[in-house]
């Protein structure tokens, strides 16, 4: 009978960090972009405003931008009825990126406020629906997708934790990994081709 090598006690924990990081990768890529896209689709932030403004004229909004580092961001995937109604906004796109959201007036300096008016040409407001339409989509078909690698990072801890399998642990790990950077990735790619206003908010 051939014995196996054992592995080095430096391998193992090399692997067991691949895996913790795998995992990190998996749940927080997921988890943050389930977040944003549940925020492009119904314009509503899963962790509340951490302030609210009544009245919001240029300069605060002015001075929003500035305490941010970039322009306020609403959702796209939505329409504002007109000016001055109150959306929700955020800092930030998602992780790393996003800091904070607040609960403003619609003002139309508000990247992804997406107002409408009464005296508009059709072709605005067929642009506009069709961009919010995209949005939608584009939002709920990368929400399932966010899910899905956040069952992989799941299934990984399981055969990590529960089976004590740390090579399934790791395959599973790898796969969860390389697919929460393929569902990043072609999210970016894909809003910067649909929608024109993606490219503010960073």
């Amino acid at each position: 009978m051939i014995n196996r090598p054992r592995t080095s006690k430096t391998s193992r924990v090399i692997r067991i960090l691949l895996i913790l990081l795998f995992v990190y990768g998996g749940i927080s890529y997921s988890l943050s972009l389930m977040e944003y896209t549940w925020f492009q689709a119904t314009g509503e932030p899963v962790f509340g405003a951490s302030e609210h403004y009544e009245e919001f004229d240029e300069n605060q909004l002015r001075q929003a931008f500035l305490e941010c580092g970039t322009h306020l961001m609403g959702a796209s995937g939505i329409t504002t009825p007109e000016a001055g109604t109150l959306i929700y906004v955020r800092c930030g796109r998602f992780w790393p990126f996003y800091r904070y959201s607040l609960q403003v007036p619609a003002h139309p300096k508000i990247p992804g406020a997406l107002i409408t008016y009464e005296d508009e040409p059709d072709s605005i407001s067929e642009s506009r629906a069709e961009l919010v339409k995209s949005v939608r989509l584009a939002s709920f078909a990368w929400m399932g997708l966010a899910l899905g690698v956040l069952g992989l990072s799941l299934t990984t801890l399981y055969h990590f934790a529960i089976r004590r399998d740390s090579e399934k642990a790791f395959k599973w790990g790898f796969q969860t990994f390389i697919s929460s950077l393929l569902m990043m990735a072609t999210y970016i790619g894909f809003s910067f081709w649909i929608d024109p206003l993606f490219r503010y908010g960073w």
